[in-house]
């Protein structure tokens, strides 16, 4: 697990360079490399993970071939068994020597054989081109910015800032988050003119042209059919975790108390058994009793035999760090939630843990989250099974948190525009109108979505959901130099469950049903079979009420907002999540456009 960054192009100055690698020296404290030829430069630093020897060294070299590369291939091993039949040697123990002989073998097919989560540039001599690659579900970031002739990449954007890229504000990104909290835009980023790379997608840059083209290899919609999985999830999770244990260096697991996060901890504890290992994992306990998981998290640490750490961020802990987590993140959040990700990783890197295993794509593969009933519901009706669908508003109402009345709400909101605008409109009262019919626009296309249970799905693995979760994890391991895996994101498990019947997923009014029979072999029933769902939640109602009078300076001082409002809002008539957006995107103001 690294970072990567590079120059494309015109002249690159020594500073240009160092100043890139000096941004992203966090990701990569144990080593640092450049390539520079003509006008060519790719940097990288190392977090040393697989062979922690000098040979691991990046930027590699294989012939005609030069790689920087930020990942992890889980099943470079039987790769490299299979590159080996063919006739290749290897020098080193490294995933990243597999990638380069892999390219020289099969030239773009490697790709689609690799497993893992990754964002490389590979520079090809013989034929005068750079490949750029991302994994398929973008678990790795990737961001470019190009322009007359030159092309700047890096795994964060603070990287190509320090090169020169001046950063000037998205407004569409920027009002999108505003108003329903979106923080991840595909292709495009808070900052104009910087883009992200797709998941699933390489770019191919020709150096004779100073020319490129984004090319798909990875589409999740043509790995689906009305069929059931292949195999069990049990087996599918098995193996997958078998892959991701392999590292030289010791390793965690993220353990909230959640359904996802105990189910994966719990399994990963009982694999280690075999060995007589014991997990580390880590919880961040909240404040405010009735979003607070500890609780349900020291049970499942007790049970499976854990070694168990607990961090509880405290108000002051918000004061002193969040700024700084926020900066590390280069781009608004969602919520103060990811500071709680963040001050377990701080703890993990405490505990000497350089690998962080978590639950994120849990509830996007398996249908988990509330907003899922709806398109359930709707898809009964569709089918004309009504009585089936009036079952199920009962079931649902009974086997989660959710009230007859909750439901409704949802139903209406997700499933009705005109409802959806009429709230958007009331909560967001004091933005300009130009900037809101815009966001009606994506609000409609999501509408449509979320009418069929597989393209919602889809979208929300790949485009509206998932990734922005993934950013958060990326962004707050790498801020403490760790490494963070998350195996229900592998693309065999994915692909797995996407193509499970839904009544597998949800049934009887339980959400992710079939993972709830697969945890009680690892965790206590009682957890495996919870209705009352959190998210990630961090104290908010505490937090955000005593920071109330710093907050509203920091949104009446905003330039930014100002364009944006016919009048600057009482932060204190505001929902808290609306209280946090604007503070947060004042806060990005400061941080990055002064």
């Amino acid at each position: 697990m690294c970072g990567i960054c590079g120059m494309l192009g015109k002249s690159i100055s020594k500073n240009n360079m160092r100043d890139m690698l000096d941004s992203i020296a966090h990701r990569g404290p144990d080593d640092e490399g450049v390539y520079k030829e003509d006008n060519i430069f790719l940097g990288h630093r190392r977090l040393s993970i697989l062979d922690l020897s000098a040979l691991g060294h990046q930027p590699m070299l294989y012939g005609n071939y030069v790689i920087v590369f930020n990942g992890e291939i889980f099943n470079y091993i039987e790769l490299r068994n299979e590159l080996q039949e063919k006739g290749h040697f290897f020098c080193t123990g490294t995933d990243t020597e597999v990638i380069l002989h892999g390219y020289a073998e099969w030239g773009n097919e490697i790709f689609g054989k690799l497993r893992g989560m990754w964002a490389l540039a590979l520079y090809d001599k013989s034929n005068k081109k750079i490949i750029f690659s991302r994994d398929r579900f973008g678990i790795k970031p990737f961001y470019y910015f190009s322009n007359d002739g030159m092309f700047v990449f890096a795994s964060e954007i603070p990287a190509l800032l320090a090169a020169g890229v001046s950063a000037e504000v998205n407004y569409d990104v920027v009002m999108r988050y505003l108003a329903v909290g979106c923080d991840d835009n595909g292709k495009d980023s808070f900052f104009k003119d910087i883009h992200q790379l797709p998941g699933g997608c390489n770019i191919e840059y020709d150096l004779h042209t100073k020319m490129f083209s984004i090319v798909k290899y990875y589409d999740l919609a043509s790995y689906t059919s009305s069929h059931d999985g292949e195999k069990s999830l049990e087996d599918v999770l098995d193996e997958t975790l078998l892959i991701h244990l392999r590292s030289d260096v010791k390793i965690g697991s993220c353990l909230s108390g959640g359904l996802d996060s105990s189910t994966l901890a719990g399994a990963i504890q009982h694999r280690l058994n075999e060995g007589g290992q014991r997990l580390s994992a880590v919880t961040a306990k909240s404040e405010l009793k009735e979003n607070d998981e500890s609780e349900l998290a020291r049970q499942v640490a007790a049970y499976s035999g854990m070694d168990w750490y607990v961090v509880c961020p405290g108000y002051n802990d918000f004061l002193a760090y969040h700024q700084e987590m926020l900066r590390r993140q280069a781009e608004p959040v969602g919520s103060p939630s990811v500071f709680m990700q963040y001050c377990v990783m701080k703890k993990a890197r405490e505990c000497g843990i350089k690998v962080m295993f978590d639950g994120q794509g849990g509830d996007e593969t398996l249908l988990g989250y509330e907003r899922y009933y709806v398109t359930y519901i709707f898809s009964l009706f569709k089918s004309g099974k009504l009585v089936s669908a009036i079952r199920a508003y009962k079931e649902i109402c009974k086997n989660s948190k959710l009230t007859i009345l909750d439901l409704m709400k949802y139903i209406l909101y997700f499933g009705c525009l005109p409802v959806r605008k009429c709230v958007l409109r009331k909560r967001l009262h004091f933005i300009k109108q130009e900037y809101m019919e815009k966001l009606f626009i994506a609000s409609s296309q999501y509408l449509k979505q979320s009418k069929d249970m597989l393209k919602l799905q889809i979208d929300e693995i790949t485009d509206s959901q998932l990734p922005h979760l993934l950013k958060y994890e990326d962004r707050n391991s790498m801020h403490f130099s760790i490494e963070a895996r998350c195996p229900y994101v592998d693309h065999v498990y994915v692909e797995n469950a996407i193509n499970l019947p839904f009544e597998m997923k949800v049934a009887g009014g339980w959400t992710k049903k079939c993972l709830r029979h697969l945890a009680e072999r690892f965790i206590p029933e009682s957890i495996a079979w919870r209705k009352n769902k959190f998210g990630f939640e961090a104290p908010e109602k505490i937090w955000l009420e005593r920071y109330l009078p710093v907050m509203q300076e920091y949104v009446d001082d905003s330039e930014l907002i100002r364009k944006m409002v016919t009048d600057i809002p009482d932060m204190s008539k505001l929902s808290l999540r609306l209280r946090w957006r604007l503070y947060n995107l004042a806060v990005w103001e400061e941080q990055y456009l002064n």
